[in-house]
């Protein structure tokens, strides 16, 4: 209640009718929907960018573990030759023999386990772009 001018009561009442609001109330639940699966849209393509990335540094290690591993084949392949000389010469015994062979075998299954995981994670980026493109 409000008074007016003249200092008597006004008292007034509204009629909602619906005449210029047509369908709001789906248009706006329309846009609620749109604007939802936008959101996850861009989680989703966040997420996969994130999944590409950790693919690609896991990739970069284990190329380079591999790197790392030819290195160490090569060497431990060398010393072992050496050191079959050196035993045929007499200037070593057989437990410096057995013992280089053992470390060379060694080093052959690490750089084997390192190639597989450079593999693995080749595989995981590939399969990372694909998801991500479709």
């Amino acid at each position: 209640m409000s008074r007016s001018e003249c200092g008597l009561p006004v008292f007034g009442f509204s009629i909602p009718i619906p005449l210029l609001n047509v369908n709001r109330g789906p248009t706006a639940v329309a846009r609620a929907n749109r604007d939802r699966a936008a959101a996850k849209l861009e989680v989703a393509r966040r997420e996969s960018a994130e999944q590409i990335a950790r693919a690609r540094r896991e990739l970069d290690a284990a190329t380079a573990r591999a790197e790392r591993g030819r290195s160490l084949v090569e060497s431990a392949v060398r010393i072992n030759a050496m050191s079959r000389t050196a035993y045929l010469e007499g200037a070593a015994g057989l437990p410096a023999v057995l013992e280089t062979r053992r470390n060379a075998r060694e080093s052959v299954s690490r750089y084997i386990d390192d190639v597989a995981a450079a593999n693995l994670a080749d595989a995981a980026l590939r399969l990372a772009a694909v998801s991500e493109t479709s």
